[in-house]
């Protein structure tokens, strides 16, 4: 499998982080080394989560804001609780930026021109062509929803992150199995993609990078059958993350939902980290309680 996440940052960079996993086999790790596996991903992780509250707050208010919210601090101007009426001004400046982005990309067929720079290679590249065009047209690889979604978080917010994994999706009836597999293009929520506080403009060269996942219990469940986690340990989390509420609030979807129960939050963490103490750092991949620090699985 590849992943890939892209995460464009308030400085407008695009970086990409690109994961080959191989067979995934799980690791037996030591009481020891499981210890020092969480110390690292609880310390790092909460240092990261402090050091963007600023950044997390910037976010809260402009999807309050685009949504005609009004802030919730004392209301005192001209008079004590004094009303006050959001004109959504930025909302309607964001929504001409979203419609122009989206005539400018989805107008031209194909979006992506393959094009070969020596002439023995033109039968391959009107290979590849063929393979994007039916990839795009087909919404094999939801390309249109995953771009249009992550428009909206390219504008409202400045960033926007992409996460590209190579799926396989099976499906049976009673008259047959199908598989389908190949890749899909995901937006992923900003406040969902944690990397170091200190990371450059090369993400592939980071501590680590995180997507934190959103799970009911039964999601959680089929996920650990499926993929071989353990999760006897995993426990729900006291309070959802701020903006993910603000988002969730703003779209009408949260409370008056017959499961009240809190979310488990498992963080999906590529990192590099010395697991077998040999002085050398390891590429792993880590299945994990964000709430608990316990991990599922390496």
């Amino acid at each position: 499998r590849k992943r890939e996440s892209r995460h464009s940052c308030p400085w407008r960079d695009l970086i990409v982080r690109t994961i080959a996993i191989g067979e995934g086999k799980k690791l037996k790790l030591t009481i020891e080394q499981r210890a020092r596996l969480k110390d690292f991903l609880i310390n790092d992780h909460k240092k990261a989560l402090d050091a963007r509250a600023g950044w997390e707050n910037m976010c809260r208010t402009a999807i309050r804001m685009y949504q005609g919210t009004p802030p919730d601090h004392a209301r005192w101007l001209p008079f004590e609780n004094a009303p006050v009426i959001e004109v959504t001004i930025g909302a309607m400046a964001c929504d001409t930026v979203i419609s122009q982005a989206e005539d400018l990309i989805f107008q031209v067929k194909p979006p992506l021109t393959i094009r070969s720079r020596k002439g023995e290679f033109d039968d391959a590249a009107d290979a590849v062509q063929d393979l994007v065009n039916h990839g795009v047209e087909s919404g094999f690889w939801n390309f249109e929803p995953g771009v249009k979604e992550g428009l909206i978080d390219q504008v409202q917010l400045g960033t926007v992150v992409g996460y590209i994994p190579y799926t396989k999706t099976v499906r049976k009836t009673d008259i047959r199995e199908v598989e389908t597999f190949g890749p899909k293009i995901y937006c992923l929520a900003p406040e969902d993609f944690i990397i170091p506080p200190n990371a450059t403009k090369d993400v592939q060269a980071c501590k680590f990078a995180t997507m934190r996942m959103w799970m009911g219990k039964n999601e959680l469940n089929l996920r650990a059958r499926l993929s071989n986690w353990t999760v006897d340990d995993a426990a729900s989390p006291d309070s959802s993350s701020i903006v993910r509420a603000d988002r969730m609030r703003t779209a009408g979807v949260s409370g008056g939902s017959l499961d009240t129960k809190p979310a488990i939050t498992i963080g999906d963490t590529f990192c590099y980290f010395d697991i077998d103490d040999d002085g050398i750092e390891e590429d792993l991949e880590v299945i994990w309680n964000m709430t608990s620090g316990n991990v599922l699985k390496v």
